[in-house]
């Protein structure tokens, strides 16, 4: 027996989108895992450098400047504001 989807209105993904516009314009498809070939050397070396030193995708001040500002919803999860960006 197949369980019932617990998501059948979903629809459309955002990955399903990403895959069909890497194909369309011949891009590689960084979502999901791909490329499925490894990068430069180089490339591989400067990340797992600034990896090693904590490097993250926000950083420090940038979040704490975001917090001093109330940039919270009520649920505790962050808000966008491109407006402040």
């Amino acid at each position: 027996m197949i369980p019932e989807s617990k998501l059948p209105a979903l629809g459309t993904t955002i990955f399903t989108q990403m895959s069909a516009l890497a194909q369309q314009h011949q891009a590689i498809n960084l979502s999901q895992g791909f490329p499925d070939f490894d990068g430069p050397r180089y490339l591989q070396e400067r990340l797992a450098y600034h990896v090693a030193q904590g490097a993250e995708s926000v950083r420090p001040n940038d979040r704490r400047a975001g917090a001093a500002r109330g940039d919270r919803r009520e649920d505790g999860g962050a808000v966008w504001l491109p407006a402040r960006r």
